[in-house]
Parts: C-alpha cells; sequence; structure tokens
C-alpha cells in the first residue's frame, strides 16, 4: 500500500536529519571507524529491530535507495531519496502467503532474487510475482501461481525468468518465462537434463535450479541455466550447467558437468563476465567457459561464500569468505592476488572508483577496503549500537556515484536507521 508523504511527514516527523560535519575516528591501525554522515533516516517507527527485508542493490533512474523498514513490526520497501533522506514512499501491497491465506507474503528480496527493467522492479517470494514501479511506488502488477518456487530470478529486455515446479509433482524445477510489461502468468520454457541415476530414496524433488544468466550473443538471446541433481546417498549432491538458445529455442548444450557428487556443494552464487560463468558451489570458487561449459580453473578455500557472493571487476574477482577474510583473484587465471582478514560473512559487495565497500555480518561494521591493495580503509561502526546492541550495520549496503568531479555516496543500512556517507573516492 501506498501512504502519501503527508502522512508519512506526520508519523515520522523529524527522523530526516542532516547532521553537521564531524571529524573521522581512526582505530589504532589507522583504519576509519567513525564517519560524519551526509544524512540519518529512521528505518523503524516503534524502535523494534528492523528484519533482514532486503539486500538488494536497487536504485531508481534518480538514484533513489530501496531499503527495507519496519513499519509496526511488519516489513515494508521504501524509497529514500540520495540527496536528502528523505523517503519518498513505503510499498507493503502484498498476497497472501501461498501456503497459509490467513498470513502475507514475507516480504525478501536478495542478490539474485530480482530483475530490474528500468523503474520496473520483479521480485517474487513462493507463488507469489510482483512488479513495483520504483518511480512512485505503486504496484503495476501482482499475480500467485499455484507452484512451489525458488526465489532466482534473471531478466533480460521486457522478459524475467525463474524456476519452479507444481506442488503435486517433485519432478524437478522448470524454467519459466513472463514479462515485465503484463500481468500474465509466467509460462513453462524449459527443464534442464537432470541425472537421476543414484537418487537418493526420499531425497524430495529431481533437481533444482540454481542460477539463471541471460544475455545476448551474435543478436541472439542465450539463457546459461546453474542447476543441481537430486541427492544420492548422504546427501551428496551433483551440479551442472546448461546454456539455451532462446531465440532459436534450441540447446547449445543441456548439460555440462560442475562437479562431480560430493557433499555441501550448492550453488549459491554465480555472475558472467567476458563470456566466462564463474559460480560458488561448496567452499570453492569455479570459472568456465560460457559456451562450452569446460572448467577453466578452481579454487578451494577453508569455507563457502553461501552468505556473501562476490563481484567481478577490471578482471579481479572480490570475494567474502566465511573464514572471515575477503580475497581478492585474478579472474582469468583464479590466482589469488591478496587477501585481507574481514568479517566473514556480508552483504553483497559494492564497487567505487577502486574500493569495495559492504556491510560486516560477522562484525556488524561498514568496511571499505582498497581494491588494489586489499588494505581496510574503514570499519565503521555503527552510530545506533549505542541506541541498541543489536542494531549494527546489517541488510543493504548501496553505492551511487558522483556527478561532476563530486565523490559518490554510499548508503548503508542499520536494525533501526539508514546513513549515508561521502564514498572515499
Amino acid at each position: 500500500m501506498i501512504k502519501s508523504l503527508f502522512v508519512l511527514g506526520s508519523l515520522f516527523l523529524g527522523v530526516f536529519s542532516c547532521h553537521k560535519q564531524e571529524d573521522s575516528v581512526f582505530d589504532s591501525t589507522g583504519v576509519v571507524i567513525k564517519l560524519p554522515q551526509l544524512w540519518k533516516t529512521s528505518l523503524s517507527n516503534n524502535g523494534a529491530l528492523v528484519e533482514v527485508v532486503s539486500e538488494a542493490q536497487v536504485t531508481d533512474s534518480r538514484g533513489n535507495f530501496l531499503v527495507g523498514a519496519n513499519r509496526d513490526n511488519n516489513r515494508y520497501l521504501v524509497s529514500l531519496n540520495s540527496v536528502t533522506g528523505h523517503i519518498e514512499w513505503e510499498w507493503s501491497d502484498l498476497l497472501p502467503a501461498s501456503a497459509n491465506a490467513t498470513i502475507k507474503d514475507p516480504l525478501s528480496i536478495n542478490e539474485g532474487d530480482y530483475y530490474q527493467k528500468d523503474d520496473r522492479v520483479t521480485f517474487l517470494h513462493g507463488g507469489n510475482t510482483y512488479c513495483l514501479n520504483l518511480q512512485n511506488g505503486t504496484t503495476f502488477w501482482k499475480h500467485q501461481q499455484n507452484l512451489l518456487r525458488s526465489p532466482q530470478v534473471g531478466g533480460i529486455g521486457n522478459f524475467y525468468f525463474n524456476a519452479g515446479y507444481p506442488p503435486t509433482s517433485n519432478q524437478g524445477d522448470i524454467l519459466y518465462m513472463g514479462n515485465v510489461l503484463t500481468n500474465n502468468l509466467e509460462k513453462e520454457l524449459i527443464k534442464p537434463q537432470y541425472d537421476l541415476t543414484g537418487k537418493q530414496d526420499n531425497s524430495g524433488q529431481n533437481g533444482w535450479i540454481k542460477r539463471i544468466i541471460p544475455l545476448t550473443l551474435n543478436q541472439d538471446t542465450l539463457l546459461c541455466v546453474l542447476y543441481m541433481d537430486p541427492a544420492l546417498e548422504g546427501y551428496q549432491y551433483r551440479s551442472a550447467m546448461g546454456l539455451y538458445n532462446l531465440t532459436r529455442n534450441v540447446w547449445v548444450y543441456n548439460r555440462s558437468n560442475l562437479n562431480q557428487a560430493s557433499a555441501n556443494t550448492n550453488i549459491t552464487h554465480a555472475r558472467l563476465y567476458q563470456n566466462k560463468v564463474y559460480h560458488a558451489s561448496g567452499r570453492s570458487l569455479h570459472c568456465h567457459d560460457l559456451m562450452t561449459g569446460r572448467e577453466i580453473w578452481v579454487k578451494s578455500f577453508p569455507q563457502g561464500f553461501g552468505s556473501s557472493g562476490f563481484i567481478i571487476v577490471n578482471d579481479k574477482l572480490f570475494a567474502n569468505c566465511e573464514d572471515t577474510y575477503t580475497y581478492c583473484l585474478d579472474a582469468q587465471t583464479g590466482q589469488q592476488v591478496w587477501q585481507e582478514k574481514s568479517a566473514g560473512t556480508s552483504s553483497p559487495i559494492s564497487y567505487l572508483n577502486n574500493v569495495i565497500y559492504f556491510l560486516g555480518g560477522g562484525d556488524g561494521r561498514l568496511h571499505a577496503i582498497d581494491a588494489t591493495t586489499g588494505k581496510h580503509l574503514w570499519k565503521v561502526v555503527s552510530p545506533d549500537e549505542t541506541v541498541n546492541s543489536g542494531a549494527w550495520f546489517y541488510g543493504t549496503c548501496t553505492i551511487l556515484p558522483g556527478k561532476e568531479g563530486e565523490k559518490g555516496r554510499v548508503m548503508a543500512t542499520t536494525g533501526l536507521s539508514a546513513y549515508c556517507y561521502e564514498a572515499i573516492r
């Protein structure tokens, strides 16, 4: 539902504030732990901590930030003006949860769970799909479909893709396609070639689609689909990748094995970079050739990347590992460039002007690391911890580049507020 700015103004009178410039505070190693704020906005109207509604790094065409908020202990999405921090609109136009019609859908948007086309953002939860207008917070459309679905969404042009299967069947995930401009139910498109050999009894459905990467190559639209077979004995899993030519309605290849059967090999994150597919699986990072599925390199680590993911910029892969280190790898070879003691789990990583930013799950701080040297520049403590010890930095960390020579902005959320800081460069 949309509430007018008049109502918001009366409800949150005085919660938007621009602060006078204060000196930065450094720790004993020269790392910044306190910064002057450009603005602060309250995200909770009753003092209760905000749940992790969104980790998605979404900005609209005006540069406004999309974040999660608490309204009377209910989950909302709100749009924050990037210059002032004022709330432009709030949204909670939710359908009933498909599993229980008496409760609302538990709103959640994370990395890989949405598709943004201009000022339309499409996301789903359970059997519900929503298309939200980022300009004014209205709902373009919403619908409910009788499918059991994973939250992953991919998109290209006006089309979006997600995975699911009918609740009366355990046949394994099917790939569905919809159009962001219409409220028509998604249509079944393709099904991966799951390998059922050695399937464990009572292992559940016959496979899962874990990531969908659409792209255009030589004027054809291709869909790279990463998927997992059903559990084998001992709950070990095989994973594979297929490449489908949507323009010609034919598989380029429908199965290239990504790993042999082993435990803890859930595919958690994937990205396309220079016609190579990179993915995190279990305690390793992998690189494969897009057109053939051939493995180029694989690198193992003490722990996994399931909670944090990775980004690739300028031939460098930056990843937060649950072993409490941030790693930089050469994206072409997989060789390690540097590692830095960090926070373990984290929000999705952002990059701006040779600095990476993220919220540390292990320490609740706003981190900034020099992308070349791997040295920490920030470990900013949440100002809200003086009010509530649980109000550390978590949720959303989004970067907005500067204009006309100005530095960019870093927006980070805590359990109670959103803060905006001037970027390092």
